[in-house]
């Protein structure tokens, strides 16, 4: 039912990974970043501007003026329209003062006009910049004082226009257009000489640029004490709140950006990176999240690299183990070749079949090397992704053994495989089980001796919460020596003493048990059963999705 086409077939095959690249030009793009200078000096596009400590002072100082400027032209504003109340308030009560100081007033204007310019011009006296008209019910002026007593152009008002604010806005000022300067407005107020609105009316006007001149000196003093306080009250509190949020943004940062440069600098020198005083790091607002994040990456980091270094030094170790491994049979194969061709005519047929059987075997040894070397390349590929689908394990493990019942007969051997009734479906890899599985068999078969028994024992487990199934295979030979358990795992391990010699395998075959088991989310492992020889086994959960099974303690 399941083929052995592990070896010969070229099994499932992923595209080369692009990882050395990719860490080529992120090397680059790193070495081509601007940089600053420890001395404040720049290099590239970095300057001082860049940093935030200034971008955030520049800020803070741009928005400390423009709202300095807005409160200067809020307090000058705020100073004219009360300069424009006031000035409208003493034209209002010159108004009054003349309708309820002369009630005969149009009488005398008729009688003795220039009297009554001269008494009127009393008032300009206090008032310079205020002009006061008598105008008729149309608005047509009657008399006139000028500002200062000069005579002002004669001048039409709409007493429509003023009787209708007087009446629906009787505390707002006057506007009307100053009739010397059409840019310059002036504030009035009028009052009706007699209880007759449509009769004569007293019309007050000043220039708005008395509003300085007529405004007292303690409000002037009061205006610019306030401002005075008011700007420095600013500068102060943005002066504070900038400082706060420097010390509450950049400090963070800085400490942040000197730690990282710190292990940045210690990862391109290779020196150890210490991450157990990262600051920062028991903060809950967004500083303390960068401070982790950048922690976690560098923890990544530091892991990646130990890997990187330990996959470095296992390469090493595996080459030189390839090229022993590879040059003994080949040199044995050469020499058997060599005796063959020049010794052909005088050498006995027994002797020459004898060392063709020797070259023959050291080329199938060179073969198993080979195929085992593709085969962990191929299960390594980080882009390798296993096809689980439910099958019968007890059904896989008795074709698996089927293979390798002519060889136990010709050696004597016995193998069995126990499971018991009812095994449920796992979802496995029948492809990488079956290869997997044939190793730990071959292993077996290799160091038991005549009339020894390999046992392949099925059963099911729960590990951590999680329904797994155990595959067990146990043989009677010398066992695995104490100084040599925790290594049986690692490529090309091959023990020392008779175990070796008698596996004659390439030290690949439980590297590729132990990496299956990886696939399938499992564990390999071994035991030493207390009647002698070695057990080695894998436990795969019965659904990878589920979970993975932990690896337990390592014994001390």
């Amino acid at each position: 039912m399941y083929a052995d086409s592990a070896l010969s077939s070229p099994g499932k095959r992923a595209a080369p990974s692009a990882t050395a690249a990719k860490g080529a030009s992120g090397q680059a793009a790193h070495q081509d970043l601007p940089r600053c200078t420890e001395d404040g000096g720049q290099r590239g596009e970095c300057g001082a501007f860049n940093t935030l400590r200034t971008r955030v002072l520049v800020l803070v100082g741009t928005a400390s003026l423009a709202c300095l400027l807005a409160l200067a032209m809020l307090m000058l504003g705020s100073v004219r329209h009360f300069g424009m109340y006031a000035l409208y308030q003493q034209c209002s009560s010159i108004a009054a003062q003349v309708v309820s100081l002369h009630p005969d007033l149009m009488t005398r204007l008729a009688d003795d006009r220039m009297g009554l310019r001269d008494q009127l011009r009393a008032y300009l006296l206090v008032q310079p910049h205020v002009a006061i008209q008598i105008v008729d019910g149309r608005g047509d002026e009657l008399l006139s004082t000028g500002y200062g007593g000069s005579p002002t152009p004669t001048t039409r008002f709409d007493l429509t226009a003023i009787q209708d604010q007087l009446t629906h806005s009787p505390d707002s000022p006057i506007k009307i257009v100053d009739p010397t300067d059409a840019h310059r407005p002036q504030v009035l107020s009028a009052r009706p000489v007699s209880a007759d609105p449509n009769g004569p009316w007293v019309v007050v006007t000043a220039r708005t640029t008395a509003v300085a001149m007529e405004m007292s000196d303690i409000v002037k003093a009061y205006l610019l004490k306030t401002g005075g306080i008011a700007t420095t009250l600013a500068l102060v509190v943005g002066l504070i709140l900038t400082m706060g949020v420097l010390a509450i943004l950049t400090r963070p940062l800085i400490f942040l950006t000197r730690r990282i440069d710190q292990l940045r600098n210690n990862l391109s020198s290779g020196s150890a990176l210490s991450l157990d005083d990262f600051p920062f790091t028991a903060r809950r607002d967004e500083i303390g999240h960068l401070a982790r994040a950048f922690r976690d990456t560098f923890s990544r980091l530091r892991e990646e690299t130990s890997r990187v270094q330990t996959t470095d030094v296992r390469r090493r170790d595996m080459v030189a183990s390839v090229s022993h491994d590879l040059r003994t049979p080949l040199t044995a194969l050469m020499g058997q070749l060599e005796v063959v061709r020049t010794k052909e005519a005088t050498l006995p047929l027994e002797e020459r079949n004898r060392l063709i059987d020797a070259a023959f075997n050291n080329a199938q040894q060179l073969k198993r090397l080979t195929d085992a070397l593709s085969e962990l390349g191929r299960l390594e590929n980080p882009e390798l992704v296993p096809e689980f689908e439910p099958i019968a394990v007890h059904e896989l493990c008795d074709d698996v053994a089927s293979r390798f019942m002519s060889r136990a007969m010709t050696q004597s051997q016995s193998l069995v495989v126990d499971f018991p009734d009812r095994l449920p479906l796992a979802r496995v890899d029948a492809q990488l089980l079956d290869r997997a599985l044939g190793n730990l068999i071959d292993n077996a078969m290799r160091v038991t001796p005549a009339g020894g028994e390999v046992r392949v024992d099925l059963r099911t487990e729960r590990i951590a919460g999680i329904d797994a199934i155990r595959i067990a295979v146990r043989d009677t030979g010398p066992g695995v020596a104490p100084e040599d358990r925790a290594r049986v795992f690692e490529r090309f391990y091959q023990g020392g003493g008779s175990h070796r010699a008698n596996r004659g395998s390439s030290g690949l075959g439980l590297a590729i048990v132990s990496r299956v088991a990886e696939l399938h989310h499992g564990r390999a492992g071994l035991e030493h059963p207390a009647q002698g020889g070695a057990c080695f086994f894998l436990v795969l959960p019965l659904d990878p999705d589920r979970g993975e099974i932990p690896t337990p303690a390592q014994p001390a």
